[in-house]
């Protein structure tokens, strides 16, 4: 990566052979450039007015003019670093969208979990009273405390196996939570909580005393439950960056695992945790300032079309119950491990030597048969910082805190002394494979 210097100060430009990266410090975007903005954005730069601007990197594109200079009015727009919504209105409209825009907020409950510091037991003085004990689930994860209050016995039951490997007894911390959770059946439900026909209920679910969730299914409880817990739990952990993956780690070396999902990244996490690799987190990476992963120890998702190809390595699935994620998809959840380890202190994986990002790219037989793949079942491609950057980005991600030009230049530092690919297979033993051999070459 290669620091480009800019009149501009407000504006941060790296680029990577042809593709350029563009921060701009005053509104906290980032945009991708592909060689023409890069050359539009140096002659801007440069002083030069805009029908010349236009004109020169026209000719040198050999793109129409209807493009450049919609180029042209987003880069103004960066460079001159407009804030007025009218101004910003009679722009031409864009196709170049910034990678993101750094605004997202912290969870309410760790806004006033950081208010009370001093005393770690945040859940209200009645609420016991209103649960009694043989109603409650308490959950530890990276030394948070989470109790869980569901009434409904048949719910209550199968969370429970759910969360059994990180579950305990309330007198383990006498009692005392710093998230506290309550499943209950929706008001207009009827009044038979444990009616045969729970799937016909609805569920509202409350944390900290505040409605979250409402008209849940009983399938869907437990996806939100648990991604309530882990977007709670990395940004509890003092982290610095979080994207949408998994991260594992096997002799000291560890394997980043990012993309969107549906690309295959749990199906091969759990295939990989079978053969010696440990899982940090399934769903999200999350990085502390010295670019530590978070321990977030919890159960895999398991797709619907995974649940055949993975029965070997996990009997249980057959037999376990199905849910229901936002988006539709039925998943079932498995533990990596059997032997989930009880460490009740948050924990960053830190031994390491190298790291890796591997991109999966799962793809069934009949797709390969109908795209002009190499004959190679496996196939892999190097990523440049910024393509990489852009995957992460777009998978998703979650700051809970602005993003500073210092965190671009460490990010993508960070990233350039990685290995990068993406990989393209039609088999979690491929991936496995091939996941071995670069591991053993390093």
């Amino acid at each position: 990566m290669q620091h480009i210097p800019l009149n501009n100060t407000q504006l941060q430009l790296l680029v990577d052979g042809e593709q350029g990266l563009l921060f701009c410090h005053q509104r906290n975007t980032l945009h991708k450039l592909e060689p023409a903005g890069i050359a539009l954005l140096l002659v801007m730069d440069a002083g030069v007015d805009k029908q010349q601007c236009i004109a020169q990197i026209t000719n040198l594109s050999r793109q129409s003019v209807e493009d450049i200079e919609s180029l042209y009015w987003l880069l103004s727009g960066l460079y001159h670093a407009r804030f007025d919504a009218d101004v910003d209105a009679n722009l031409p409209p864009s196709n170049n969208e910034p990678l993101r825009q750094y605004r997202d907020s912290l969870y309410f409950e760790i806004a006033k979990r950081n208010a009370f510091r001093t005393d770690r037991c945040l859940a209200s003085p009645q609420a016991k009273e209103n649960c009694p004990e043989p109603e409650l689930l308490w959950i530890r994860i990276a030394g948070l405390v989470f109790r869980l209050c569901c009434k409904h016995q048949r719910l209550r039951t199968e969370l429970e196996q759910i969360f059994k490997p990180v579950s305990f007894l309330a007198t383990d911390v006498a009692g005392c939570a710093e998230f506290a959770f309550e499943i209950k059946i929706g008001k207009h439900a009827p009044a038979i909580s444990d009616a045969p026909d729970s799937e016909s209920l609805q569920f509202e679910f409350y944390s900290q005393g505040k409605l979250i969730a409402t008209e849940l299914k009983f399938n869907q409880v437990a996806p939100v439950l648990i991604e309530r817990i882990q977007i709670l739990t990395y940004q509890a952990s003092g982290f610095r960056f979080c994207f949408h993956g998994a991260a594992l780690s096997e002799n000291r070396k560890l394997l980043l695992l990012p993309g969107k999902s549906g690309a295959g990244k749990s199906t091969l996490t759990a295939y990989l945790a079978k053969r010696g690799f440990a899982v940090h987190s399934d769903e999200m990476i999350a990085f502390n300032d010295k670019f530590d992963a978070l321990t977030i120890a919890m159960p895999i998702a398991i797709k619907r079309g995974a649940w055949a190809p993975l029965e070997n390595e996990y009997p249980q699935l057959k037999h376990q119950p199905v849910w229901q994620l936002k988006d539709g998809r039925d998943v079932k959840y498995v533990w990596p491990d059997d032997d989930i380890s009880q460490d009740t202190s948050t924990t960053f994986y830190s031994d390491c030597d190298s790291v890796y990002f591997i991109a999966p790219d799962f793809t069934t037989s009949t797709q390969l048969k109908s795209q002009a793949m190499p004959k190679e079942p496996v196939h892999s491609r190097q990523l440049t910082v910024i393509e990489m950057l852009e995957l992460l980005i777009r998978g998703g991600y979650q700051v809970g805190h602005e993003l500073s030009a210092s965190d671009v230049k460490d990010l993508t530092n960070f990233m350039d002394s990685a290995d990068r690919d993406v990989l393209s297979y039609c088999s979690s033993e491929q991936a496995f494979q091939y996941v071995k051999k670069i591991l053993a070459e390093k």
